[in-house]
């Protein structure tokens, strides 16, 4: 779904805005990394195709309000069961994962351009 130098981009957005307790940026940025190479790999297949369902409203701007929040909780709540990252726990990375869903909504517009 995304491509090195999309996850390079992203994990460098990511380390910008989030702050993992107790870990250095340079950890910070390995975490993101494996992070959303995990989600890559995680995205092949069903897991793909229902995340691109989730976030097609979000992505052609068609969800507003209530309907965008709840999309995105979706993905998030997808996406949190396919990524598993060392050293925090699952709350965290729900945090983490919310902004890599705007981070793909993101990606994604511009690639539809």
């Amino acid at each position: 779904m995304l491509s090195e130098k999309q996850i390079e981009a992203l994990a460098d957005k990511l380390n910008a805005k989030l702050d993992i307790p107790l870990v250095g940026e340079g950890t910070e940025k390995q975490i993101l990394t494996t992070a959303l190479q995990q989600l890559n790999k995680a995205l092949d297949g069903q897991a793909g195709e229902e995340l691109r369902g989730i976030l097609a409203p979000l992505v052609d701007g068609t969800a507003t309000g209530d309907e965008a929040v709840r999309l995105k909780g979706q993905a998030v709540e997808l996406l949190n069961k396919k990524v598993n990252l060392p050293v925090v726990g699952e709350d965290t990375e729900a945090k983490l994962l919310g902004p890599v869903v705007d981070g793909m909504v993101d990606v994604l517009r511009k690639n539809l351009g």
